[in-house]
């Protein structure tokens, strides 16, 4: 994990040289993605769990600041916003874990804890129901699980490569390291949940990344809905699955975001359906952006299908553990592993290749910023890299069996071979599906009397899997994009209401009840003051008679009392 953080962190920092030049905050932005290096880095470096609470809130301020970099523009400052508020309500989760880790164990050391656990088999098990639910928060939380998800896509409004960064090797990872660190605390119950959370996740924003037209969006969702694979793999009890994954996934995702990245750079453009025939144009990107999506896709030789197709592996002798209601787990995964390869492909396809109207619309401009930059080595050099460990000779000895893994050092399950088999199947689907729609969508313009002479639409095949598969799947795709600003948003504006009017009965609290008791004590004692200080007026006499008075006090107080 720590030689990822730092290689990737180093190829993040390489492309922003070019990426951030003649940018007015050029300084503070190396000083904000130095120090965002540095809170992960210094996490994974510690098994102590306040220390890494510690590193893990700075993790979090780093976020809001780099999230919200362009505070000038309105929606980087709500996106930094409601991430920094969606965290928070993760981090007490964490706070409280840690907190009763600390009073049940006397410890904070996950290894000691991990012994204490294995020597001592009576422990609450209602405690560690407790502590479960805490750190599965603040991994909803940091890793965008629902129903804490929904900030991830908001963030893209920060520059590119750090969307890159938080994707890939710090922000997001964090939260699925830190379960897979005290994995040993989740009881069954957790580990259910944990299941049953990861899969929901991975369903709806693949669904979600569907209706997307926004290049980082749809690469925004995916890397939630990714995230939710990991969180399966450690529900499942396949931690070391799940750290593969999380390994071979930070790679092909950073090499999409800075692909993204070089495209947005070049054509002030995100909307994916103003692009088109980049393949020419930016032929660099065009093979590197291919290599990572073929990763994403699960398509073989490459690293993603040798991860991702372990968790369906794992999930499947899980449920034949379980029972046949549980087989919907792994279900629900390969059809998300579908949904990938249609989402991606349909990016690419719309990005990259020429389109059928193509002509009858204004051409994508490269700009000359990116002419100028193109052949800069910090241009080219890091996503050449990330493009090269996409590729499953990067892991594996053998592409085809992940057991092989030099990484892991042998402790990777076999793959089973079926499964195998199926998912790249599924893959192949997923690829067709996903050229169909986009061909249909760049084609919309030219009218329905091409489609009419095709044999599918003649018998209705075309109409029936227009009005059953295509337009279900949009409608519930945009139904759980909306679901982000008609429910989630509202929420997150009600409880920022909710803390303002805290705040404002706070300050009103600390203003005329702290201060004004401390301003009547100085009142009090400047009075009191102004009273006595006639006693010290230089008067022999006045002393006697001080002295006296005292003296009658005093006899009083020994008399009666």
């Amino acid at each position: 994990m720590f030689l990822m953080v730092s290689f990737i962190s180093t190829l993040v920092h390489l492309f922003s040289i070019t990426y951030m030049k003649g940018d007015k905050y050029y300084s503070r932005y190396f000083a904000l993605l130095g120090l965002f290096t540095f809170a992960m880095q210094a996490l994974l470096l510690t098994s102590n769990l306040l220390i890494i609470y510690i590193f893990w809130e700075l993790v979090g301020f780093c976020s809001y600041l780099l999230i919200g970099f362009w505070y000038e523009k309105s929606a980087a400052a709500r996106a930094a916003q409601k991430a920094f508020l969606f965290n928070r309500v993760g981090d007490i989760g964490f706070l409280l874990a840690v907190s009763l880790v600390w009073f049940s164990f006397q410890t904070l050391d996950i290894q000691q804890i991990t012994q204490i656990l294995v020597s001592d088999t009576h422990t609450n098990h209602y405690l560690l129901i407790l502590l479960g639910l805490g750190f599965v928060l603040a991994t909803c939380g940091k890793s965008a699980q629902l129903p804490l998800s929904v900030w991830l896509p908001d963030a893209m409004e920060a520059p590119t490569p750090v969307s890159a960064l938080i994707h890939a090797a710090t922000m997001v990872a964090a939260g699925i390291y830190l379960l897979i660190r005290v994995h040993a605390l989740l009881v069954p119950e957790i580990q259910l949940l944990v299941v049953i959370i990861g899969t929901l996740t991975a369903l709806s924003a693949a669904f979600s990344a569907l209706s997307q037209t926004d290049i980082k969006k749809v690469l925004a969702y995916s890397t939630v809905s990714q995230l939710g694979f990991m969180l399966v793999a450690t529900g499942v009890g396949a931690t070391q699955v799940a750290l593969f994954h999380l390994l071979t996934h930070a790679f092909f995702k950073a090499g999409l975001f800075l692909c993204a990245g070089a495209i947005i750079h070049a054509l002030h453009e995100q909307d994916m359906r103003k692009m088109g025939n980049l393949r020419k144009k930016m032929p660099l990107i065009f093979i590197s952006y291919s290599l990572c999506a073929c990763s994403l896709a699960g398509i073989p030789l490459f690293s993603g299908f040798l991860s991702k197709d372990l968790i369906l592996h794992q999930s499947l002798v899980w449920a034949e553990n379980h029972g046949l209601l549980f087989y919907l787990i792994p279900v629900s995964l390969f059809l998300t592993s579908l949904l990938t390869a249609i989402y991606i492909t349909k990016q690419w396809s719309l990005v990259f290749l020429e389109k059928k109207d193509f002509l009858k619309q204004p051409q994508p401009k490269i700009g000359g910023l990116w002419q100028q930059f193109s052949t800069l080595p910090t241009v080219y050099f890091p996503i050449l890299i990330l493009a090269i460990f996409s590729l499953g000779f990067a892991f594996s000895i053998n592409p085809f069996l992940p057991e092989k893994s030099w990484l892991m050092g042998g402790q990777i399950p076999a793959l089973n071979h079926g499964i195998a088999v199926v998912s790249a199947l599924l893959a192949g689907a997923g690829i067709a599906i996903g050229w169909w729609l986009s061909k249909k969508e760049s084609s919309k313009e030219t009218g329905e009397s091409a489609a009419k002479e095709n044999f599918a639409y003649k018998v209705g095949l075309d109409s029936f899997y227009q009005k059953t598969l295509v337009n279900c799947s949009i409608i519930l795709s945009k139904k759980l994009a909306k679901f982000d600003d008609a429910v989630v948003d509202r929420t997150v504006r009600f409880a920022g209401f909710g803390l303002i009017t805290i705040g404002l009965l706070a300050a009103w609290a600390d203003k005329y009840v702290v201060d004004g008791g401390v301003r009547l004590s100085v009142w009090a004692v400047r009075k009191g003051g102004q009273k006595t200080k006639s006693m010290q007026n230089g008067k022999v006499q006045s002393y006697f008679a001080w002295a006296m008075v005292g003296m009658v006090v005093l006899l009083i107080f020994i008399v009666y009392l």
